[in-house]
């Protein structure tokens, strides 16, 4: 996959001494092989959001909506 576009958002604060960033990413399918060959030509729109704790550790979901060509 390629990055396409995305990945800006402001933090928000937590209420517990750390923030949320939640930004949204496009990627593009652009080369696969075996099971992954008939997602070329696809998107994934990919939500990620990043929690900065309080102590400095990072905790990172992502949540990917994937469509095919």
């Amino acid at each position: 996959m390629r990055f396409t576009g995305g990945g800006e958002g402001d933090p928000v604060d937590d209420g517990q001494g750390g923030s949320i960033l939640e930004t949204t990413w496009d990627l593009d399918f652009i080369e696969g092989t075996g099971a992954y060959r008939s997602f070329v030509g696809g998107h994934n729109l990919m939500i990620d959001r990043l929690h900065f704790l309080e102590n400095g550790d990072v905790d990172e979901y992502c949540f990917c909506h994937v469509s095919g060509p």
